[in-house]
């Protein structure tokens, strides 16, 4: 048995322990109350990409009010700038998941995020779009 083969049965044993898919299924399925958090926190992600697409796209990238994503907007364009942020963002909310069952402090976070959400993001569009746009 040479080294290079048990090197490589160990690397290929540890990759196949961690799957953080099976983690968070697991996870999802002995907490519901995460699940529901998670799930939670993902829609208004989706939410707030797809309002604020329709609402830069009516009425200008100017409206978007951080300046870290306008500038991003303004460089890649709003569409691929959304779907990249907002992919960045669920595969956190996902991890976080993960971190929330060694951290207890991560799943109120993720609570409270989701609350900010609501009421930075989701909902000042939603009025801005009604009022504007329709």
């Amino acid at each position: 048995v040479s080294m290079s083969n048990v090197i490589s049965n160990t690397v290929e044993s540890k990759v196949e322990e961690f799957s953080p898919i099976g983690e968070l299924v697991e996870l999802f399925s002995q907490d519901k109350s995460l699940m529901i958090t998670a799930f939670a926190l993902s829609f208004l992600q989706i939410a707030d990409g797809l309002l604020t697409a329709i609402g830069v796209t009516f009425l200008g990238v100017h409206m978007e009010g951080n300046i870290l994503i306008r500038s991003l907007m303004e460089v890649w364009g709003p569409i691929p700038a959304l779907v990249l942020l907002k992919t960045a963002a669920l595969a956190i909310i996902f991890t976080l998941c993960l971190v929330s069952s060694r951290v207890r402090w991560v799943r109120a976070a993720m609570q409270v995020m989701s609350c900010i959400y609501l009421f930075i993001a989701v909902l000042p569009w939603t009025y801005i779009l009604y009022h504007k746009v329709l």
